[in-house]
């Protein structure tokens, strides 16, 4: 009786202290609290959506659970999960908090790969909203280099003036040269610390004939000119020179086939719903749901393989052409 009252009185304070962290983040994340000089609260207020914490609470049963936001009017309460796959077979699934961004997990993929000592791809392919600098510098990090991400590069923001893209940044990255040919080395490290902001002083851009074209209006400049040149352009030129190439779609081409694997885990194998409350529950359901259809496809490629059985030639793409080195 003892050892189970002890055993209750140490659990007890471990749940309760649990339940005070969420609501404590509850509370951060969707209330604006202020108080007078003795600490007693003044005024609640309810923040702004836009100022609202992105990883809120949402299930007092499941606070693993997030909402994943589609766009206007379009979300759905649960988990996020990545997939990376063959045409044939799950090589990793994960599963992730709903608000957690697709590209987030993508290093994670390859190095629970590493991990189990498997093989790692050469390119891993993934939807335009990875082709960034950023995403390609981490996947290229997580792989030691050995895979290279493939996407299409996201477009920059439209604007009126010249963007950073138009600027060229020297080999050493000290100096930065306009599309006139002027050049600043006057820098300064972001605040987020992923890039540096280049200045152009007024001086630099009296009587430049792209004046209008860079700042908007051909009037003599009476203010700097800061421009954002992140730490990964150079990952980022990689992967839009990539892009351009005959390869780059003979590559995209297989993103069907990826569709085709996730609708297979999603539909028939049991990966559309959360069965369970909590991330490590999760997580632990869709790999079994990618343990059955890689079980279950391996079963159809060794039936192929043994002339039982042909593939439907209604299929649309077909893996490229191998080429012998």
């Amino acid at each position: 009786m003892i050892a189970c009252s002890a055993a209750g009185g140490g659990y007890l304070p471990r749940r309760q202290q649990r339940y005070r962290q969420q609501l404590d983040k509850i509370m951060a994340d969707e209330l604006a609290i202020s108080r007078d000089a003795t600490g007693r609260v003044a005024a609640v207020t309810l923040l702004p959506e836009s100022k609202r914490g992105r990883y809120r609470l949402c299930s007092a049963t499941d606070p693993d659970a997030t909402i994943r936001n589609h766009g206007a009017h379009k979300t759905d309460f649960g988990y996020n999960i990545s997939v990376a796959t063959t045409p044939d077979l799950i090589r990793e699934i994960q599963a992730d908090t709903g608000s957690t961004s697709d590209v987030t997990p993508l290093p994670n993929l390859l190095i629970a790969q590493a991990e189990r000592g498997h093989t790692l791809p050469e390119k891993l392919l993934y939807d335009q909203i990875a082709g960034n600098g950023k995403t390609a510098h981490e996947v290229s990090q997580a792989s030691g280099g050995r895979t290279q991400l493939v996407a299409k590069p996201m477009p920059p923001k439209k604007s009126r003036t010249f963007d950073p893209q138009d600027f060229c940044l020297s080999d050493d990255g000290y100096t930065l040269t306009c599309p006139n040919g002027r050049m600043s080395s006057r820098r300064y490290r972001s605040g987020d610390g992923d890039g540096w902001t280049f200045r152009f002083m007024p001086a630099q851009c009296v009587a430049c004939p792209l004046l209008k074209a860079c700042r908007g209006k051909a009037d003599t400049p009476t203010t700097h000119r800061d421009l954002f040149i992140s730490d990964y352009r150079a990952d980022f030129d990689r992967l839009h020179a990539y892009s351009l190439t005959e390869p780059f779609k003979l590559d995209m081409k297989l993103r069907p086939e990826v569709e085709r694997v996730i609708a297979g885990v999603v539909r028939h194998n049991g990966a559309r719903y959360a069965r369970f409350r909590g991330l490590p529950k999760v997580d632990f359901q869709v790999k079994m749901c990618a343990m059955i259809y890689n079980a279950k496809h391996w079963l159809v490629l060794l039936d192929e393989r043994a002339g039982r059985r042909t593939r439907p030639q209604r299929r649309r793409w077909e893996l490229p052409p191998v080429t012998q080195g």
